[in-house]
């Protein structure tokens, strides 16, 4: 693992479906992301593999998914940017899962969890 990794399974090639659930995503999200590109293995991937496929298209994501655009990166600090692309990626995973929402619950812990995000930047 990298300074960045903080997940132990983040290169374990596994199932889409096994993947969202062991991550705690949108099983749809994760296979809406493999039908617009996101590279597999044998019909597997890695959390590292989709985040990073998800860094560099989070807006293609959000537009399929009818989802809002959010402003994008401007010119900053290759470190800077990385984490930026970080945030987006969460913050598309967020509005996904609380547009897909069944209950109110759900959709109340994704605005939590976005309220969170950018509380601790």
């Amino acid at each position: 693992m990298d300074e960045r990794s903080s997940h132990p399974d983040e290169n374990i090639l596994m199932p889409a479906e096994e993947l969202a659930d062991s991550i705690g995503i949108s099983r749809a999200f994760v296979q809406l992301a493999t039908d617009l590109g996101c590279p597999v293995q044998d019909g597997r991937l890695t959390r590292d593999m989709l985040f990073q496929w998800l860094h560099e298209n989070s807006d293609q994501l959000r537009r399929s998914a009818g989802l809002p655009d959010i402003p994008p990166i401007s010119d900053c600090t290759i470190g800077k940017h990385g984490e930026l692309q970080e945030i987006r990626a969460i913050l598309t995973m967020l509005d996904f899962m609380s547009a897909r929402a069944c209950t109110p619950d759900t959709r109340e812990m994704c605005e939590q969890l976005t309220v969170q995000l950018f509380d601790q930047r």
